[in-house]
């Protein structure tokens, strides 16, 4: 284990991906970064003392708050490396603490699997091309993607967050008085070798199945499946290779 851990920190220092080193990170940033770790903000009224108004920032930028147990295979590795990180919705990037106290970031294209590991269960994430997946951007640029079934059918969630800045400004304006970070989770079901976007809803469902919608309909019936809910999505799939 102790060799994995070096090779992470073997290529963040290759990469030069130190935030807490990297001359070309804006340090409000990455000070924002590490106080949202700590579900802290370090942007508070305080820090925007020029306008009263405004409120500092709400949510943060990762899957989840503080360190996560993680199961990560970089791209050149047959073997597993466990770690304490996160991922950031953001950046799109896998973010781990160093031994020094700062953080450190991973790119996607060194990256391919990482498995969160918490007392619910593993979530299994990958980094997929977002053209391919979703229509958007190009080739080069790869996205996370929790894999929530991978059988002949595969759905995928996109994990995204976006922030959005305070629209306080003005004397008039009534806009939000806080920075904030807002999910915007999308699910790509491939059949037949092509990703197609689809809605937890029962009619865009059955057109994406084509031919095996009769069955499902049968399979939503007989299990009493509602397909608004992502766990009872993923079990129609199941029933559906079974």
């Amino acid at each position: 284990m102790r060799a994995l851990t070096i090779t992470l920190s073997s290529l963040l220092l290759s990469t030069g991906l130190l935030f807490a080193q990297n001359t070309n990170t804006n340090l409000v940033d990455a000070n924002q970064n590490l106080y949202s770790l700590a579900d802290l903000s370090p942007l508070g009224a305080g820090a925007r003392s020029f306008d009263g108004r405004y409120q500092g920032v709400k949510g943060h930028p990762y899957l989840a708050t503080g360190w996560l147990n993680l199961e990560v295979l970089l791209n050149d590795r047959d073997d597993w490396a466990t770690i304490s990180g996160n991922l950031d919705l953001v950046s799109q990037a896998l973010v781990i603490g160093l031994t020094d106290g700062g953080m450190g970031s991973i790119p996607l294209q060194h990256i391919s699997s990482v498995q969160v590991v918490d007392p619910a269960g593993v979530r299994h994430v990958e980094p997929h091309p977002l053209q391919v997946v979703t229509g958007r951007g190009n080739n080069e640029e790869l996205a996370l993607f929790e894999v929530l079934h991978d059988g002949e059918i595969r759905l995928l969630l996109e994990l995204r967050k976006y922030f959005e800045e305070a629209d306080y400004q003005g004397a008039y304006n009534n806009g939000d008085r806080f920075d904030s970070y807002s999910e915007q989770y999308s699910y790509y079901l491939k059949i037949n070798g092509e990703y197609q976007s689809i809605r937890l809803r029962e009619r865009p469902i059955m057109r994406a199945l084509g031919s095996q919608a009769g069955r499902a309909r049968t399979l939503i019936r007989q299990n009493n499946l509602d397909l608004g809910q992502q766990n009872d999505f993923i079990r129609l799939l199941q029933l559906l290779e079974e």
